[in-house]
């Protein structure tokens, strides 16, 4: 069972999260912070473009949400404009977009985004729809600013030392709750356990963030020397992660770090892997034994409760009567939670708990196709390289993480874990392309 709340001068769901987040207009004030904000990132991008990348890490959990029409006008949003703006006035090559395997993502990103447009015409809701479109479109302009950020100024260390920094930034807010008062609970073993969510939305977005972070900060663990400072981070969002008490979040950031180690093939990093994992599953196990709860910790069902969310196999089967309606094109992006009563649930009114599924109903087949491009493009862009480096190792156990994660809730909804993602997918890749360039085969024969 769960408890849930959240006061708010002005109360708004932020994309179906049982949260609720406090929005408020634009004023005089506001307007010079976003302005000083997109200044300041544009000479960073104009001067150093590793500085600009890393403050797009750095301001990107903290939204600071202002309504603006029908959007939302956030930090992140305006840093970057700004960091494209100075890209432009900087003359950045922006060559490194022409690498088959950048321009594959960024397809893939942008044919999501067109998906997501396509389904305006039969969602019930239209305004949803448009909110999606340019979320995706974002998305895409988060990738290609990283790529270009990276392909000019690949200073890792910079990038490394972010990585750290904002990871235990955001653990020790997460971790601050267990002590100044969570945004939720849970009942485990008869006592109400927080769940800690720091600055994202919720517990299951702090996972997807932290299990994003993770892998790649155990990569550069496996590989150079941290110091005691990254030893602490690591401890700080592995300790935030196990107290969000997100199933699907630990499992799949287990995963992606065995992924890490595989990755490396160093025996006692090897063996140091199968040591990490035993104890961690050893951990969970104990603590979900001595809470009476092990049905709950692995099973998809459970007793609905009055917080409007449900359980996984009520959220399927209400996506199942949906999508039957409109298997092609689907409801139309962001309709699916305004929709579930006429699913037979008018008690809820959340997102599908699955990012897969949730793209088949609001999008149909070609919803669904757009998005499993994406993930397998994701990971097999780093498969193929056969790169071992430490940020190319970490970032894809990641993307795998990521990708087996979506199964079981739908993250990249949410633009605090959306915009880390392809932030980190654009890295990922142009340090690939750096090392490996592709160029397209027209480019191939012209040189030739």
């Amino acid at each position: 069972m769960a408890v849930f709340s959240q006061a708010a001068s002005k109360r708004r769901s932020r994309g179906a999260c049982f949260l609720t987040v406090e929005v408020t207009r634009v004023d005089l004030a506001i307007i010079f912070i976003y302005c000083a904000a997109a200044v300041a990132f544009t000479v960073a991008a104009y001067r150093r473009p590793a500085w600009a990348l890393a403050g797009l890490i750095v301001i990107e959990p903290f939204a600071f949400y202002h309504d603006v029409g029908l959007t939302t006008i956030t930090l992140p949003k305006v840093a970057l404009v700004g960091v494209a703006l100075g890209l432009l006035l900087g003359r950045s090559s922006f060559a490194i977009l022409r690498d088959r395997r950048v321009l594959a993502l960024l397809a893939a990103a942008i044919i999501i985004a067109a998906v997501t447009a396509l389904s305006y015409g039969q969602a019930l809701y239209k305004e949803p729809v448009l909110r999606e479109t340019l979320k995706a479109l974002e998305y895409a302009v988060a990738f290609a600013v990283a790529v270009i950020c990276y392909r000019a100024d690949s200073d890792e260390r910079i990038l490394r030392n972010t990585l750290f920094a904002i990871g235990a930034i955001v653990s020790l807010l997460a971790l601050a709750q267990e002590f100044a008062g969570a945004p939720s609970a849970i009942i485990f073993g008869g006592h109400v356990v927080p769940r800690i969510a720091g600055p994202l939305e919720g517990p299951n977005q702090l996972s997807g963030y932290l299990g994003l972070l993770l892998p790649v900060m155990v990569a550069f663990a496996l590989r150079q020397r941290i110091g005691a400072p990254g030893w602490i981070a690591i401890t700080l969002c592995v300790g935030a992660l196990i107290l969000t008490f997100s199933r699907a979040g630990v499992l799949c950031a287990v995963v992606a770090v065995a992924i890490v180690f595989a990755v490396d093939r160093r025996r006692e990093n090897l063996r140091s892997a199968s040591v990490l994992v035993a104890a961690i599953v050893a951990a969970l196990t104990a603590a979900v034994l001595a809470g009476g709860e092990l049905s709950r910790f692995w099973s998809a069902g459970g007793r609905l409760e009055a917080n409007g969310l449900g359980t996984r196999g009520e959220l399927w089967t209400a996506a199942y009567r949906l999508w039957e309606r409109h298997p092609w094109l689907g409801i139309g992006a962001g309709n699916y939670e305004l929709e579930l009563s006429t699913a037979g649930y008018p008690e809820l009114h959340t997102h599908a708990n699955s990012g897969y599924i949730q793209a088949l109903v609001e999008g149909g087949i070609p919803g669904l196709l757009a998005v499993l491009w994406m993930v397998w493009l994701s990971i097999a862009s780093f498969i193929r390289a056969r790169i071992r480096e430490p940020l190319v190792a970490g970032i894809l156990g990641a993307m795998a993480g990521m990708a087996l994660h979506e199964f079981f809730d739908y993250l990249l909804f949410y633009p605090k874990v959306g915009l880390m993602f392809w932030l980190l997918l654009g890295v990922g890749v142009a340090a690939v392309a750096v090392a490996h360039p592709q160029p397209l085969k027209s480019e191939v024969h012209a040189a030739s």
